[in-house]
């Protein structure tokens, strides 16, 4: 038979000192309780339970606190593929950075998604094992696994005081790294931004290491990440920017189609609906299909076409007024 742990050991034998007949303890003063404290007692453990009940129902304790999540990332952002060397992981990211601040490369690593479809469940966080809870039990999600190094760069160009910022030679280069325990990993990725000639952007590489020692290929791995990162990003970016100026003009054309309705359907809708003010309704907003396109060159296609039928409608719009 197996004795019991020397915590618990120790427990009993406190206990049977205390309540001996040889323990020389004073009795605990007896104390009535009134019907009010007993009733306000038990107002106290209801509220503490239905507390408890809620967080443990569903929610998380940030969500009952009502404490607002953290905002999104920046766009574009852009996450590599995983590269996989025995029983290590390495995954790039780069996002835009333009003001250099090492607080905000840290609140910026610590939203970073570990959840690309390639990375193993366990380390993703995704599915979970059943675990009994009262009668039937109930699946509890597996914790994502955190990488255990988060190795960054960023470049930025920062306007030199005393300058108006309208010529090159107003901006300076600022640059840092991190290795984040990962010896010279930082210096890679920014010997990666130097080689590509890219500012205003922070690239980060996590690893999940599993114990064997890699060497030297390493840092291929993180350099790797950096570059795909980048291009990535550099591609995102103008996907990003297409997908805005094609906002921008839809709102044009929409103001522009506004301006060229005529007056005599304003009375109508007025008539038809006298609490609303005919003279800001507007077409309902149309969804934003661009967004799901990927490919530049339909989205520069969409632009052309888009600013053409600006100009056919400030045309119109011209010829109208008297």
């Amino acid at each position: 038979m197996s004795s019991p742990a020397p915590d618990s050991r120790k427990r009993s034998i406190s206990a049977t000192a205390d309540e001996g007949p040889n323990s020389n303890a004073k009795p605990a003063k007896s104390r009535r309780v009134s019907s009010t404290d007993a009733k306000s007692k038990a107002s106290q453990d209801d509220q503490v339970s239905a507390t408890a009940g809620q967080i443990k129902s569903g929610s998380s304790l940030a969500a009952w606190l009502k404490i607002p999540p953290p905002p999104p990332l920046p766009e574009p952002f852009f996450m590599t593929k995983p590269i996989f060397d025995r029983d290590s992981i390495f995954l790039g990211y780069a996002l835009p950075f333009a003001e250099p601040s090492v607080s905000t490369v840290n609140s910026y690593i610590a939203r970073l998604p570990h959840d690309h479809p390639d990375l193993p469940d366990v380390v993703a966080g995704r599915g979970g094992a059943a675990e009994a809870n009262g009668a039937g039990g109930s699946s509890k999600p597996r914790k994502k696994i955190k990488p255990n190094h988060n190795m960054w760069a960023y470049k930025c160009l920062r306007k030199k005081p005393g300058t108006t910022g309208v010529s090159e030679a107003d901006y300076e280069a600022v640059e840092a790294s991190s290795d984040d325990g990962e010896q010279y990993g930082g210096s890679h990725l920014l010997k990666v931004l130097n080689e590509e000639g890219t500012v205003d952007v922070l690239v980060v590489c996590s690893r999940w290491f599993g114990g064997t020692m890699l060497g030297p290929i390493r840092f291929q791995h993180i350099e790797k990440c950096a570059r795909a990162a980048l291009e990535g990003w550099t591609e995102r970016e103008k996907l990003v920017e297409l997908w805005r100026e094609i906002d921008k003009l839809d709102k044009v054309i929409e103001d522009l189609r506004v301006e060229l309705a005529p007056p005599d359907s304003a009375e109508n809708d007025s008539a038809a609906n006298p609490t609303t003010d005919s003279s800001v309704q507007r077409p309902a907003p149309k969804a934003r299909k661009h967004e799901s396109i990927t490919n530049v060159q339909q989205l520069e296609r969409i632009v052309k076409a888009r600013t053409l039928t600006v100009q056919t409608l400030i045309n119109k719009v011209t010829l109208q007024k008297p």
